[in-house]
């Protein structure tokens, strides 16, 4: 019988680092980074829209990059084409915010001590961009209507108080996504802002 010789690995290597997901498609999860200049052996592909190259890491790990991230090496005629999963259903941004903050915050330009508060604050998602909460603080009352960012990573709205005023409220989430700070602005009265931070409790 003639000696059968298999056909040499097809590869890819980064032009530069290059995300490697769980489909073909942006909006499936990151699994790894295939970092600028490392390769890895092609196993599929999807040319449903976008070309995108499934790819088997060192590690073991099966994802899939965006094809014009890639350089190929070999002949890519016998790679098989794979069907995508199921597209993951997106999260909504208010998500991140929603539940129990440990918080620290200072209502005074001068930070005097006297403005400081600590406590906590539970926030829920009324809609999938929208969270709101009630908490008290230094003899106040205080209702948070706030709008969360496409992404998650921002919250904006006004805090309302019957028996004190209300402010304007600015939040950026942390990248590890336990922890966020910000500002706020009282309404006509520049001396009340303030700033605090907090951390997933």
């Amino acid at each position: 019988m003639p000696t059968v010789t298999p056909e040499p690995d097809v590869t890819a290597t980064a032009k530069a680092n290059a995300n490697c997901r769980s489909g073909p498609g942006g909006n499936f999860d990151f699994l790894a980074t295939l970092n600028q200049g490392e390769s890895a052996r092609i196993i599929g592909t999807n040319t449903v829209g976008d070309t995108w190259w499934q790819l088997e890491l060192s590690d073991g790990t099966k994802c899939w990059v965006k094809g014009d991230s890639l350089t190929l090496t070999g002949n890519t005629d016998n790679i098989p084409e794979v069907a995508s999963p199921n597209t993951p259903t997106p999260v909504p941004p208010a998500s991140l915010w929603a539940g129990k903050w440990t918080v620290w915050q200072n209502q005074c330009l001068n930070n005097a001590l006297s403005c400081e508060w600590s406590g906590t604050i539970t926030w829920t998602m009324t809609s999938p961009t929208t969270i709101t909460g009630t908490y008290s603080a230094l003899g106040c009352n205080y209702v948070d209507v706030l709008i969360v960012s496409a992404d998650g990573m921002r919250a904006d709205g006004r805090e309302t108080s019957s028996n004190c005023s209300n402010w304007d409220v600015h939040l950026v989430m942390d990248p590890n996504r336990n922890q966020f700070r910000g500002r706020w602005n009282q309404v006509g009265n520049i001396t009340g802002d303030g700033y605090y931070c907090g951390a997933s409790a």
